[in-house]
């Protein structure tokens, strides 16, 4: 394909002579040479043209179209904010209800690009979709953000935790937990006595973003029976008590050792509390007898 005639005519001419006839027979070998002419074109007409053919029927010509505008980077995301504040379906993506097939579909697309752009404005885009009413778009917001990081980006994560539709609220939790940012920990805590998603779940990312500053937070789970509301199965209860021992036992001082002490002695007063014998209590006890095991071997 030939090159030397691209600055003679207006880029917009140039794209119209290029793609057309290659969309009628699109194959590598097109869209490679295809690719030789638009470098030398302006990138921002590019990406808005290929913004108009990014969702056509053929498979080829979609995934050629994306990997370009994701290697046209800014000059991608320069476009997509202009179609954005002009395109109906960026519209109803942001303030109405579920989207058609072909709007949805474009806006996947969009926020994948995003996704795969390094860029403040492409996350400041993504931030104006975050509050979408078609769950769809909340939740490819969250698949774009998987590479990204940034204050904005725990912002949105911390909302979308608090989303009213649980796979969403589970894709956040995910993303939360992959990152190891401590600034989550109330998030999580928060989220966790709303019940709205898996406690266990919850408890285990907290764990593994900052094992030391949950260790009160398991104190409380095992010596507070107020933080549990009636709405709590008592086996479900017993597996997050459970959890939090594990944590404490790994990171046992004297404070902790002599809380779970007074804590085991109130459960144990009385004949029911004698009689009655379950995994917690013997994991507590269990806990204190290693600690005392410890203790006076390092007096011998």
């Amino acid at each position: 394909m030939k090159t030397d005639f691209v600055t003679e005519i207006s880029t917009e001419q140039n794209l119209n002579l290029l793609l057309k006839p290659a969309m009628a027979d699109f194959n590598a070998q097109k869209g490679k040479e295809l690719e030789e002419v638009l470098e030398n074109l302006d990138g921002r007409e590019v990406a808005q043209k290929l913004l108009e053919i990014f969702t056509v029927e053929q498979r080829n010509v979609r995934l050629w179209a994306l990997r370009v505008l994701i290697t046209l980077g800014e000059d991608s995301v320069e476009a997509i904010s202009l179609y954005f504040a002009s395109a109906d379906d960026f519209k109803k993506g942001k303030d109405q209800g579920t989207l058609t097939d072909e709007s949805w579909y474009r806006i996947r697309n969009v926020l994948f690009v995003l996704g795969n752009i390094e860029s403040q404005k492409a996350v400041d885009i993504l931030w104006d979709f975050k509050n979408s009413p078609d769950p769809r778009v909340r939740l490819e917001v969250l698949k774009a953000l998987e590479k990204k990081k940034g204050e904005k980006v725990n912002q949105i994560l911390a909302e979308l935790l608090r989303d009213k539709e649980e796979e969403v609220r589970k894709k956040a939790l995910n993303l939360i937990s992959a990152s190891g940012e401590k600034e989550f920990i109330p998030a999580l805590k928060d989220a966790f006595f709303k019940g709205h998603l898996d406690r266990k779940r919850l408890f285990a990312a907290m764990v593994k973003i900052g094992e030391e500053d949950c260790r009160d937070f398991a104190l409380r789970l095992i010596v507070e029976e107020s933080l549990f509301s009636g709405d709590i199965p008592k086996k479900e209860k017993e597996e997050l008590q459970l959890s939090a021992l594990n944590l404490l036992e790994n990171n046992l001082d004297e404070k902790i050792f002599r809380a779970l002490e007074s804590h085991l002695r109130k459960r144990r007063k009385g004949l029911l509390g004698i009689l009655h014998r379950d995994e917690v209590n013997g994991k507590i006890a269990k806990i204190l007898s290693l600690r005392d095991k410890e203790i006076n071997a390092s007096r011998l």
